[in-house]
């Protein structure tokens, strides 16, 4: 498949909805972490294939800052090929009263039939209700390689980090760092704008709508 029939699989993959839910795909690369932090980021159009669009996108440092720039987003654990994603948002998304986060599949972009949990949950957020992913049938379903009671589960032998665009001292840069739920010492070591919570894992703090009070994902 040539450059311009991958980007328009991915595309039809990231809008394509079924029962409300947003297709998200994937595709496996030969990066891993030490390559990925590497790449020179790119801000002009068109992004490289290896980016997560074609277009450069408008994204958020670690401040909160606003800049624009190609997004790279991969999954990775660490000395091992990782997967880059076909979208520019985080993969987490806040659900119901708890801010619960849920774990959903993404699918191949280049054989849809394989399919994979990227996100996973710590047994103290599970149990807190504060994490759930769908439902897996074996370890290979989860990017954790962890499948406990049908959720994904985080692996302390293999943890996942994620890997972004960021802004750092005027300076962009793709940064891996720990992926949701994964254990964390302090706020620096968790990507994805998450923050290293009281259980000491990686967690997504909601945003709160100033007019209705109500919470929605970051």
């Amino acid at each position: 498949m040539n450059c311009k029939g991958f980007q328009l699989l991915l595309l039809l993959l990231t809008l394509y909805n079924v029962a409300g839910e947003t297709i998200v795909g994937y595709k496996r690369s030969n990066f891993t972490i030490a390559d990925i932090e590497k790449i020179a980021v790119q801000t002009s159009s068109p992004c490289p294939d290896f980016s997560s669009n074609e277009t450069p996108s408008y994204l958020k440092d670690k401040d909160g800052k606003d800049f624009v720039a190609c997004e790279y987003q991969y999954f990775c654990h660490k000395n091992e090929p990782c997967l880059l994603f076909n979208t520019t948002s985080s993969l987490t998304s806040a659900l119901g009263k708890n801010d619960k986060v849920h774990g959903y599949y993404t699918y191949n972009s280049l054989t849809p039939t394989e399919k994979i949990i990227p996100l996973s949950c710590s047994e103290v957020q599970l149990k807190e209700g504060h994490c759930s992913t769908e439902s897996c049938s074996s370890n290979t379903d989860c990017f954790s390689n962890k499948c406990v009671n049908n959720v994904c589960m985080v692996n302390s032998d293999a943890p996942a980090y994620v890997c972004k665009t960021t802004k750092e001292n005027n300076q962009l840069k793709v940064k891996c760092l720990l992926a949701y739920q994964e254990t964390c010492n302090n706020d620096a070591e968790c990507g994805d704008n998450s923050t290293c919570g009281i259980d000491k894992v990686c967690i997504i703090k909601p945003k709160v709508n100033d007019e209705n009070n109500k919470r929605f994902p970051l």
